[in-house]
């Protein structure tokens, strides 16, 4: 087995009774596993053993075979001097520390339907590996992992939003237009939204939101769509006009519009229109930190993005692209995940770095309070019987699944280790 699963048979004591060296018939009472070390170094600290009517207090390290030891160097490094204890599934050598000194090296057994259940999780094929064994899950501790996940991924967003802190010199308002510009990307565009984002400082743009014409010209020039002279429409050579003009002020450089997908995309999510939206969210002046400070609720946010582009977009999806004359309005559902992936995570980090732990509980209201996505990993979890009722689950059940169903880290997971303790009680 690897070495992660034996790291959970020590650490929850799943091991057999009696733990003792063969060879001397020692036996090993053990008085604590110690703590996980997640740095480098050995696997446990704080580790207390009785052996031979002594206690004994120190690390343990744990390998598949004794003979890993030497193969990752232990041997000459003085950081595993204080090892006092190797646990591993097959002992094919005697191991000594940096000092020559014979290290207490034992064999792990354990029961082996803790092997087969983990081998089951890891060899399942569909996308949730435990979904066969969920209904057995106490609801309890469902929930309390879910409140687990929508704090974590809250917190993997902070640094996120923490690290453009940086980036920015501490501008907020500069983080928050970028990660909104990254969000209306969606995960196809994102890149290149993002990208655009910091090619364009908002100082810039914000200079021009009162002209909507200029504003679309930075955004859609930036973005690389009026690099040539592709179109007739009297439309486009304005825009193509002004962004020169301002692409010389500025000293900017445009994007490679290469860089945009628009296959297999739904028109309405064409990077130029959604590019031309965010213009009027600029120009109504939606995009201002300010204003995420100010809001109540997420409804406020849905109402603020449910916005228009200008005219010449209802009759087009891209300079090329006719469509039947309607207003294109930014949906419910863009709208939603606008809020979903750059008003919450901007207002929670900026409730945790200013120690407001309201904001940070306003952040995740937020999510409760609006409906979920829609997209594989959600569906994938519905079918296996897991309701998803608001967007605070949906972004639970994703940081689940990619950090860890995706990885296969069942043994890191509080419903994987539920199922596995299952497993020797059945």
């Amino acid at each position: 087995m690897n070495e992660e699963f034996l790291h959970f048979i020590w650490r929850y004591k799943l091991f057999d009774l009696p733990l003792s060296d063969k060879e001397t018939q020692t036996e090993v009472e053990v008085l604590s596993t110690g703590i996980p070390n997640p740095d480098a170094g050995p696997d446990f600290t704080d580790v207390r053993i009785r052996a031979a009517n002594t206690i004994w207090a120190g690390n343990a390290e744990i390998h598949r075979r004794a003979s890993d030891w030497n193969r990752h160097g232990h041997q000459t490094d003085p950081h595993y001097n204080n090892v006092i204890l190797h646990l591993v599934e097959i002992k094919d050598t005697e191991v000594k520390n940096a000092l020559g000194q014979e290290i207490l090296t034992l064999e792990l057994t354990w029961n082996k339907a803790l092997t087969r259940r983990y081998l089951s999780l890891l060899n399942n094929h569909s996308r949730i590996g435990c979904r066969d064994y969920l209904n057995t899950v106490d609801p309890i501790v469902f929930t309390h992992w879910m409140n687990r996940m929508i704090v974590e991924r809250l917190e993997q967003r902070t640094e996120a939003v923490f690290q453009l802190l940086s980036e920015t010199a501490g501008d907020w308002q500069e983080v928050y237009y970028r990660r909104l510009l990254m969000a209306l990307g969606m995960n196809v565009n994102a890149q290149p939204f993002e990208m655009l984002s910091r090619s364009l400082p908002y100082a810039v743009l914000r200079k021009h939101t009162g002209n909507l014409m200029q504003t679309e010209a930075l955004l859609l020039g930036q973005a690389g769509f009026l690099e040539e002279r592709l179109f007739p429409e009297e439309y486009f050579l304005a825009l193509q006009k002004e962004y020169a003009f301002l692409k010389a002020k500025y000293g900017l450089k445009s994007l490679d519009r290469s860089l945009w997908k628009f296959m297999r995309m739904r028109p309405g999510s064409f990077p130029t229109l959604r590019l031309a939206q965010f213009a009027r969210l600029l120009q109504d002046r939606m995009t201002e930190f300010d204003v995420l400070r100010q809001a109540v609720r997420p409804d406020d946010f849905l109402a603020w993005f449910h916005t228009e582009a200008s005219g010449f977009w209802d009759t087009h999806y891209h300079f090329d692209r006719l469509s039947e004359p309607f207003q294109k309005t930014l949906g419910k559902t863009a709208a939603s995940l606008l809020v979903i992936n750059a008003v919450v995570p901007v207002l929670f980090a900026w409730g945790k770095r200013n120690g407001n732990q309201d904001l940070m509980q306003k952040a995740i209201s937020f999510l409760e309070a609006m409906p979920p996505e829609e997209n594989q990993i959600t569906r994938a979890w519905e079918k296996a019987g897991v309701k998803v009722s608001n967007a605070a689950d949906a972004q639970s059940l994703i940081q689940l699944y990619r950090q860890y169903c995706e990885k296969k880290y069942c043994l890191r997971c509080a419903i994987g280790n539920k199922l596995m303790m299952q497993s020797v009680v059945c």
